[in-house]
């Protein structure tokens, strides 16, 4: 049996790399934001990205606070990572399940390029796909909005009020096309698209095909329905809700974002 890392052994070793990415800000000099990419390690993965003070969020996040850790999920688990942004969830996921299936998903073309780059070099072959596109409510394409000026940012949405003033057409699938058969975890942060794809997966009913769910939760203030519509999804399909640090419920999320992990 292949024995993957513990959360804590991985909370260790990013501390470590964070000690070195905040050394390698200090040091930096000109624009924060690179067109060609830079060099960094975590966790003893070797990852391109376009801003170090992006990439050490990420550590601190995923590596650290273990943001998307969900507890046992198997020897071989099937994980399917929406908003895969550079690759680090999935980095997270493959060490911490060496056996682990992974699907990435990452809609920006220039952060795809990242992400590909970033996972084949440290992903054995056979146990990942990764794929172009925003999972979305319906196919074809969509619009992806972002800022130009600053690539691999993390507000990169099909929203434009969250995304940026740059548009740039990307294809879109519905995610319940990209699951053929059970999953052990599905990790959602697509900056407000989630409730459009948790809606299709409900409709498409794969939702029961789903064990558990990590979404990072966007609302865009005390009127949005859209939340409690997603959480209601969620239920009906057989899922008890955790939100954020224990919350029963997101009264109060406001224009905020809150971690919700779903569990059967």
């Amino acid at each position: 049996m292949v024995t993957g890392w513990t959360p804590q052994r991985l909370s260790r070793r990013a501390r470590t790399d964070l000690a070195s990415l905040w050394l390698r800000r200090r040091l930096r000099r000109g624009e924060p934001y690179r067109s060609a990419p830079v060099w960094a390690t975590v966790a003893g993965a070797d990852v391109e990205t376009f801003n170090l003070d992006t990439l050490s969020y990420l550590v601190r996040e995923i590596f650290v606070d273990g943001c998307y850790e969900m507890g046992d999920l198997g020897d071989r688990p099937t994980i399917v990572d929406v908003g895969a942004n550079i690759g680090l969830a999935s980095l997270y996921f493959r060490r911490r399940y060496p056996r682990a299936s992974i699907t990435a998903i990452e809609a920006d073309p220039d952060v795809f390029a990242l992400l590909d780059r970033n996972l084949r070099r440290n992903v054995v072959a056979t146990h990942l796909t990764t794929h172009h596109l925003a999972a979305h409510g319906r196919g074809g394409s969509v619009a992806l909005y972002r800022r130009a000026a600053k690539p691999g940012r993390l507000t990169t949405s099909v929203e434009a009020h969250r995304g940026g003033p740059e548009a740039v057409d990307v294809p879109a699938r519905r995610l319940s096309e990209l699951i053929p058969g059970p999953i052990d975890l599905l990790k959602v942060d697509i900056e407000g698209g989630e409730h459009g794809v948790i809606a299709e997966l409900a409709e498409a009913g794969a939702l029961v095909q789903v064990r558990r769910i990590v979404l990072e939760m966007h609302s865009s203030g005390d009127g949005d329905d859209r939340v409690q519509a997603t959480l209601d999804h969620l239920r009906r399909c057989g899922f008890q809700l955790l939100m954020g640090d224990g919350a029963s419920d997101l009264r109060g999320l406001g224009t905020g974002t809150a971690i919700v992990r779903a569990i059967r």
